[in-house]
Order: C-alpha cells, then sequence, then structure tokens
C-alpha cells in the first residue's frame, strides 16, 4: 500500500503548504495506520518492496556497517523498521522536525521508530560529511523541496561511491494538486532520467545534472488505483 495524504486545505503559499503539511501530521500520529504501519510493522508495508530489498542486500555487502539517511521524513521514518540490521545505522531529517518532535505521542519511545532532525534537503552537506552514506532515501518529498536541483546535488555529494540514491513518490504532484502550497515542482521520468520541471517548464533532469558519475538501477512507474503513477528511479555513485 502507498502512502496517500489526504488535502486538508487549499493553500495559495508554500507557508500555507507548510500549514497544511503540518495540520496533516498532526491528526496522521494520532491514527492507528500511524502505530500500526509505521511504528509497529516491520517492515512498514507502505514501504516500497524493492527498497527493503535494497537495503537488506546492502547492509549485507556491508557486514551491517551500514549507513542510512532519510530525507524529508516526517515525524518518523518510515525505513525505521524495515530490516533488523541497520536499526542503529539510519539517520533523517526533515525540516519540520521541530514541529513534528511536538506533535508525537507521548509513548514514542516504546517503538523501534528513528525521529528526524531538523535539516532542509538543500543543506545536507553542512550538516554532513561528502562520501558517507551508503543509501540516501527520499520518498515523496523532493517535490516538496525550494530548490530540488539543489537537493539532488546535495544528495550525490553525501553519498558514498558506490553508494545509492533513492527517489520515489507521485509523478507530477504539483499538476494534479493544481499548483498549491508547496507543490510547486513536477517529477517525472523519461529515458532512463529523471526530469524537474514547474509551470516555466523543464529546470532540469538527472543525467545531465551528474552526467556519467551515475548508472540508473531502476526507472519505473507504476499506474495506480487512485489515477496516480508512483515513480521509483534508484542511481549508483560510480567510482571517479
Amino acid at each position: 500500500m502507498l502512502f496517500k495524504k489526504k488535502r486538508v486545505v487549499q493553500s495559495t503559499s508554500r507557508e500555507d503548504g507548510v500549514r497544511d503539511e503540518e495540520s496533516f501530521w498532526e491528526s496522521f500520529v494520532q491514527t492507528e495506520r500511524f502505530f500500526n504501519n509505521w511504528c509497529k510493522s516491520s517492515p512498514n508495508p507502505e514501504l516500497n518492496i524493492e527498497i527493503d530489498l535494497l537495503i537488506s542486500i546492502v547492509a549485507k555487502s556491508c557486514k551491517d556497517n551500514i549507513r542510512i539517511l532519510d530525507i524529508g521524513s516526517g515525524p518518523v521514518s518510515i525505513l525505521s523498521r524495515c530490516t533488523n540490521s541497520h536499526k542503529n545505522f539510519l539517520q533523517s531529517v526533515d525540516p519540520l522536525a521541530d514541529f513534528y518532535k511536538s506533535i508525537l505521542p507521548s509513548n514514542i519511545n516504546e517503538f523501534d521508530v528513528n525521529i528526524p532532525d531538523s535539516v532542509a534537503a538543500e543543506d545536507l552537506s553542512e550538516k554532513f560529511d561528502d562520501d558517507f552514506f551508503d543509501i540516501v532515501h527520499i520518498r515523496n518529498a523532493l517535490d516538496h523541496t525550494v530548490d530540488p536541483l539543489r537537493c539532488l546535488n546535495e544528495m550525490y555529494k553525501i553519498t558514498k561511491e558506490s553508494g545509492y540514491m533513492v527517489i520515489h513518490g507521485f509523478e507530477n504532484e504539483a499538476v494534479w494538486e493544481n499548483w498549491i502550497g508547496m507543490h510547486q515542482w513536477n517529477l517525472y521520468l523519461d529515458n532512463n532520467s529523471l526530469i524537474v520541471s514547474n509551470k516555466d517548464g523543464i529546470v532540469g533532469n538527472t543525467l545531465e545534472i551528474f552526467q556519467n558519475k551515475v548508472s540508473v538501477l531502476i526507472s519505473s512507474s507504476t499506474k495506480l488505483p487512485n489515477g496516480k503513477t508512483w515513480i521509483t528511479y534508484i542511481l549508483e555513485k560510480l567510482p571517479n
């Protein structure tokens, strides 16, 4: 099952979009779905199975000394319990982390979950060393950022050589959401490249950004029952 966010209020500015995001999560962390899927289940049934498999394979190759970063995680990382081998090596970040900590249930420490630190995706290399993580993961959040091209470059910097960048989320979400609030960027796949566009058109694509520095492992689209399309894009960072 994919994580489907319901729209709370239509909003026209990014600030309103942030408030909508906060309002959604404030309600969601009180639901049985949050406790059952995000806090108790291992793995979270809303996590793409290929992501769990990738983490398991990389953890084994690293002899369990794996380092994973989840970007734009929300109140807790969806990767918190996807394998038993990586839990002590997972970090997560989200620019709304301080707000999320204020709304988490008082018993959250009873669960084996990772809670994010407050870092924007555009500033990852200010927080983390270059070539540090085996897997850098962002789920349904790249198109919510202020500058997705800068985010992609930051992800590349902090990924180890022969490490992986995992990007997945809804295709063309800005069009679907009518350019409301935080939805100012569209993502879609074309010829093994992830395309980033806005109201003015295409602003960049990953094969041009990274040139010959990455290898595309997965570039796939899945049509969902609600009419949306879910894209999964996994890159390996090649040695220099």
